[in-house]
Formats: structure tokens, C-alpha cells, sequence
């Protein structure tokens, strides 16, 4: 029923859409051009190695996907009342919570790599530096919490289109420049500045427009907390088997980082959930 759409809302509705389209085009070559153009400038070998590393480093950013989902209603029910206080609140809780769970996940991944690597091809083993320049790409995004959503729920949406498009467009430049230079790795460090840059702009942005930012005491702490996780877990001797090793050091690694966690008091619902287990 058209009377229910009127033309001005179909002004604002195709343009937002119009704008949310190519925003998604644009992140969906930024997550595959580096692939791409491994395959086109290495072939199908160098291409099967730097797939696994991604396929891998995308075990990271999963949890980054859900919080968003989460957060996004919050958001924009926060926008509507112009609480941009309670704004900050998400933005500062979900870069402190993607910190920890990105930075536990990649410190996990990389401490058992060796023992995944042992169930593959020994040809896989030239891709462990890209999954550390790629898992720590994820990691750094996720540190900037959900920015990307405050940007596309407020009406700055088009700069979220715009850097997106330019984002696309560096990556495929430093790729084809770092990729002939530093082969596997080329790609994986293009990938890792490109997403650090984009991400950087992004709050550098909502700084600028409304004096928020992400980081707070307890970005500091977690940074203390997996920076001391990551030293031990690698110094950890190996133990019998890749079965028992694997479970042994994710067991420590879990432990400490959960230990820390609870006792420095980092995030209020950790704690909230602990103590209601």
C-alpha cells in the first residue's frame, strides 16, 4: 500500500540503501581481494596457503560479528533519544570486550598452531606468518569495538560508503605492490595496514563529530593481560603429544587470561556472568 510509503520516504529509504549496498560491496572485496591477488600473482599453491591462514584468522573476528548484532538496536534506539553518553558506554564495552575475546582467540590460535600444522601438509607451514599478521589485524580491528555501526546507524552513514570504497581501493594498491615484494606475508601486512588505517579514520571520525572514543583504563589492563599471556604461552615446552600439548596450553592460556580477568575486575558482565554460573 503506497500511501503507507510515501515519495519522501522512498527518497531516504533507496538512498540509504543505495549507500548500505555499496558500503557491503566494498567490505566484501576488502575481505577477498588479498586472496585474489595471491592466487593471480603466486598461483594456485601460494593461494591454497594463504586461503587456509585466512579461513583460520576469520575464527577471531566471530565474535565481533555477534556483539555488533547486538549492539546495533542499542544503538540506534540510543540515537533516537540523542543519548550519545550511553553511545560511548556501548562503544567503550564493546572495544573492551572484542579486545579481550579477539586478543584470547588469536593467542589460543597461534600458541597451537604448530600442532594443527602437524595434521596438514608440511607446504601449510609457510603460511604461519601470515595467520600472525592477519590475526593480528583482527584483533586490532576489534579493538576499535563497534564502530562501524554507530557510523552507519547515524546520519554520517555516507562516510562509512566513502572510506569503505577508498579502504577497497588502497587494498588492492598495497597489495600489488607488497605482494611481488614479500610474497605470502606481503599480502597478510597489506591487509593488516589497510584495516588498521580504515579503522583509525573511523574513530578519529566520531572523535571529531561527537568526542567519543573507545579506549579506557581497561583497554590498558587487557593489553597488559594478553601481551603477559602471549610471553608465556610462548616459552611453554612442548608435552608428549600434539593432542595432550594443545590441551594443556589451552587450559593455561585460559586460565590465566581468566584469572586476570575476574581479579583486575575488567568487564562488568564477565563478572556478572561468572558469579551467576
Amino acid at each position: 500500500d503506497l500511501q503507507y510509503f510515501p515519495n519522501q520516504m522512498r527518497k531516504v529509504y533507496l538512498n540509504y540503501s543505495f549507500f548500505s549496498i555499496l558500503s557491503g560491496f566494498s567490505n566484501l572485496l576488502i575481505a577477498k581481494v588479498d586472496i585474489l591477488m595471491v592466487g593471480y600473482f603466486l598461483g594456485g599453491a601460494g593461494l591454497a596457503i594463504y586461503a587456509n591462514a585466512v579461513y583460520l584468522s576469520v575464527l577471531i573476528f566471530i565474535p565481533a560479528v555477534a556483539i555488533t548484532k547486538i549492539a546495533s538496536p542499542v544503538i540506534a534506539r540510543a540515537f533516537k533519544f540523542k543519548q550519545i553518553n550511553e553511545i560511548e558506554t556501548i562503544y567503550k564495552k564493546s572495544s573492551t570486550t572484542q579486545f579481550l575475546i579477539g586478543g584470547l582467540a588469536f593467542i589460543l590460535l597461534w600458541s597451537n598452531l604448530d600442532n594443527f600444522f602437524e595434521l596438514q601438509r608440511e607446504e601449510y607451514r609457510q603460511g604461519k606468518m601470515v595467520l600472525f599478521y592477519l590475526g593480528l589485524s583482527r584483533v586490532l580491528t576489534m579493538l576499535f569495538g563497534v564502530a562501524g555501526s554507530i557510523i552507519n546507524i547515524s546520519k554520517y552513514y555516507r562516510f562509512d560508503t566513502i572510506t569503505s570504497v577508498s579502504l577497497a581501493i588502497f587494498t588492492v594498491i598495497s597489495n600489488a605492490i607488497m605482494i611481488p615484494l614479500w610474497g605470502l606475508e606481503g599480502g597478510a601486512i597489506a591487509t593488516m595496514l589497510s584495516l588498521t588505517l580504515f579503522y583509525l579514520i573511523r574513530a578519529q571520525f566520531l572523535k571529531a563529530k561527537y568526542d567519543i572514543h573507545p579506549f579506557s583504563k581497561q583497554t590498558l589492563q587487557v593489553s597488559f593481560i594478553l601481551i603477559l599471556t602471549f610471553i608465556i604461552s610462548e616459552i611453554l615446552p612442548f608435552a608428549l603429544n600434539i593432542y595432550v600439548d594443545t590441551i594443556y596450553r589451552s587450559v593455561i592460556i585460559l586460565s590465566i587470561v581468566g584469572f586476570l580477568t575476574l581479579f583486575m575486575n575488567i568487564s562488568e558482565d564477565v563478572n556478572r556472568l561468572y558469579k551467576k554460573v
